[in-house]
């Protein structure tokens, strides 16, 4: 398992930083996305 450590973190940062950018991403459109329905759930099973 001392092998994939490297793997894992990097796989770690990875996920952690598309789930910064998708909060960003939501937060400078959070009007547009909250006048449509559909976008708000859309916006919700992103997180």
């Amino acid at each position: 398992m001392k092998e994939w450590n490297d793997f894992y973190l990097a796989t770690a940062a990875a996920a952690a930083t598309l789930t910064g950018l998708i909060f960003v991403g939501i937060s400078i459109n959070l009007t547009h996305i909250l006048s449509f329905p559909l976008l708000v759930i859309k916006a919700s099973v992103a997180f």
